[in-house]
């Protein structure tokens, strides 16, 4: 799962916050908004609710899949480096960076798990503090 599908079980504006807040908009060719400009696309008033929002474990899930997904393009580009590394014996490198990579494996699972949860599960009277 990637963070991209995670989002799409998050309420459309901590979706929206959690997109602007980490620039993971698709149109690089804009402009990131600043914080006002985010505030008045979600019809909010200030940022408190997003601010307490990133103290859930959803936010927090969520950043461990953004993590999960930052790792596996820097090990892309370490690969290379670490690849001739090994051409040249130190096989230490490889096996570093395949139990780094196991670890962070095993803590996004417990994030990807709660996303998976059918939606009927979740809390539907959940206030989310924010005004529409």
């Amino acid at each position: 799962m990637n963070i991209y599908d995670a989002l799409q079980h998050v309420p459309l504006k901590k979706r929206m916050y959690f997109l602007w807040k980490h620039d993971l908009e698709f149109d690089k060719t804009r402009q990131k908004k600043t914080e006002q400009q985010f505030l008045k696309s979600v019809e909010a008033k200030t940022m408190n609710p997003y601010i307490k929002w990133e103290n859930s474990n959803e936010y927090q899930a969520l950043l461990s899949i953004l993590m999960k997904m930052k790792v596996i393009h820097d090990i892309e580009k370490v690969y290379k480096t670490v690849s001739d590394k090994a051409k040249e014996g130190d096989s230490k490198a490889i096996d570093t960076l395949l139990k780094i990579k196991k670890e962070i494996d095993q803590s996004a699972q417990v994030a990807e798990d709660l996303f998976r949860q059918p939606k009927d599960s979740k809390d539907k009277n959940e206030d989310d503090g924010l005004t529409i």
